[in-house]
């Protein structure tokens, strides 16, 4: 529940003017490369560390993560917590691998639906590698496809439990679809795996409104 930034009445999470006195309100910041929403003025993301001046305003809750392109931190974050990956032996780890090499350029170049698209003949190859479906996951929300995203991140889940940043995105989509007690369950998972994230808990606090 926000506040309205003229007459203070209470306002529902998304809400672009004052229902009582018609004030337009600050779109909300989210953070360039993860994600996570951001407070008003700070220099940096606390759920990823990037520097937020790559940062754009958006439209609260519906757009999960900006539209701008650029390597994303929330994969190189993944990359170090998973093992080290594996080199490519057989044929399919290597047209694995090159889809997901063709999916990151579409994505850099904001085109999701080819990223997607390239990203999935990766997934068909290869259905063990967590940054093939966290990519995915990435692209869905930036196309305003939330429950697409959890799918992919339930996936990444299934196969490391131990991901705190699976969770915070997690709990952004589901946030986005007004889903409160899953929002929940998946902030919570990533304060117990990172319980000094600030920024886990300050989302946690916002959705426990909305619950």
């Amino acid at each position: 529940m926000a506040k309205c930034i003229k007459c203070k009445a209470d306002l529902e999470d998304g809400t672009r003017f004052c229902d009582e006195c018609g004030a337009e309100q600050p779109a909300a910041l989210f953070c360039d490369e993860c994600g996570a929403e951001l407070e008003p003025g700070v220099k940096f993301c606390d759920s990823c560390g990037c520097i937020v001046g790559g940062a754009v305003q958006s439209k609260p809750v519906t757009s999960i993560l900006s539209s701008s392109g650029g390597a994303a931190y929330g994969l190189r974050l993944i990359n170090k917590k998973a093992a080290a990956p594996v080199e490519a032996k057989n044929a399919n780890e290597i047209q694995a691998a090159e889809h997901f090499a063709a999916g990151e350029k579409h994505f850099k170049n904001a085109d999701y639906e080819s990223a997607i698209a390239e990203l999935s003949k990766a997934i068909e190859l290869v259905q063990n590698n967590i940054n093939y479906y966290i990519k995915r996951a990435m692209a869905w929300a930036k196309l305003q496809k939330p429950q697409d995203a959890i799918s992919d991140l339930d996936e990444v889940i299934k196969m490391d439990p131990g991901l705190d940043y699976v969770y915070n995105l997690k709990g952004v989509c589901c946030r986005a679809v007004k889903d409160y007690k899953r929002a929940v369950e998946a902030y919570e998972k990533a304060i117990e795996l990172n319980p000094a994230n600030q920024s886990y808990k300050d989302s946690l606090k916002k959705v426990k409104v909305n619950k």
